[in-house]
């Protein structure tokens, strides 16, 4: 990872993180989710820009992390523009499905 890349960890039945994917899941009222653990490396890009077909929030533990995302401009027919956030620990981010982004760190 010191060259630039991320581990993704999934969060599947037996790892102890599966309670809170659970309890997460009755507090939104979703019956499944996935949930990952992203740790990346200095200058790492997990995935460059795309979009996924689902909800997805980002709660930051450490570090800080560039995203890049797209904001849809409803009253100007759906052009699209691009803005930057920082995230700090602590910080959470929705990106609603279909839109598109990346993170940097």
């Amino acid at each position: 990872m010191s060259d630039g890349g991320s581990l993704v960890i999934p969060i599947i039945e037996n790892d102890y993180l599966y309670p809170f994917k659970q309890e997460l899941e009755s507090a939104i009222g979703w019956n499944e989710t996935s949930l990952n653990i992203y740790h990346s490396g200095n200058s790492a890009v997990a995935l460059n820009r795309h979009y996924d077909s689902y909800d997805v929030f980002v709660l930051h533990l450490d570090g800080e992390k560039e995203w890049e995302v797209q904001i849809i401009d409803d009253d100007n027919n759906n052009i699209a523009t691009w803005t930057n956030i920082t995230l700090v620990p602590g910080d959470m981010l929705y990106i609603p499905k279909g839109i598109w982004h990346a993170a940097t760190t």
